[in-house]
């Protein structure tokens, strides 16, 4: 949940469009990196990211809202296009007005959102992004246990798949998988 009480809405549109408008990128901009997202993001109310794979997946499995921001041409931007369409994130586009679009989530009955107030998740908007979740899980699982691919390898292809399969195949990929999964442990245990 996003507290507008931590950073105002009004620091957010300001943020936001400094660094859309900005030609190049200044020295008074958040430069981390670290190896303890998950720890940052258990302490988190809200992700401002690129909408690279993995950065998107542990933002999905932590339950947090996204704000897309910057994506490259190519995967990201398709990224940044599913996330939008199943609602499971806000892409901020060069011209856009925050305020509107949370208004528009709201009028969608994704967000609870009062001006100057709290953001929350609706149910629905829970509901949506943990489908993204487990359509990546189904299909990092198929490629990783299944195909033998590495992690790596896995995650990118997951990343890949997961914006285009349909429900019907990602179901029939689901029931597949378990049977597999089910029989290999059965074989392993005897």
């Amino acid at each position: 949940m996003f507290k507008a009480n931590s950073l105002s809405l009004e620091i957010i549109k300001d943020t936001l469009t400094k660094a859309y408008n900005r030609k190049a990128y200044d020295n008074d901009r958040v430069r981390l990196k670290t190896d303890k997202v998950p720890e940052l993001m258990s302490v988190s109310d809200l992700v401002v990211t690129k909408p690279g794979g993995l950065t998107t997946t542990e933002s999905l499995a932590s339950g947090l809202p996204i704000i897309v921001i910057n994506p490259i041409p190519g995967q990201e931007e398709e990224n940044a296009a599913y996330l939008e369409e199943n609602k499971v994130a806000i892409w901020i586009r060069k011209d856009d007005n925050v305020e509107e679009i949370l208004n528009n989530l709201k009028e969608k009955g994704l967000v609870e959102y009062e001006a100057y107030g709290e953001i929350r998740l609706t149910d629905g908007a829970k509901e949506i992004a943990q489908k993204a979740l487990e359509a990546y899980d189904i299909v990092y699982l198929f490629f990783n246990e299944i195909l033998n691919l590495n992690s790596e390898e896995a995650q990118k292809e997951a990343e890949n798949v997961k914006s285009v399969i349909s429900d019907d195949s990602l179901n029939r990929l689901a029931k597949y998988l378990h049977k597999e999964l089910v029989l290999n442990h059965q074989a392993v245990l005897s």
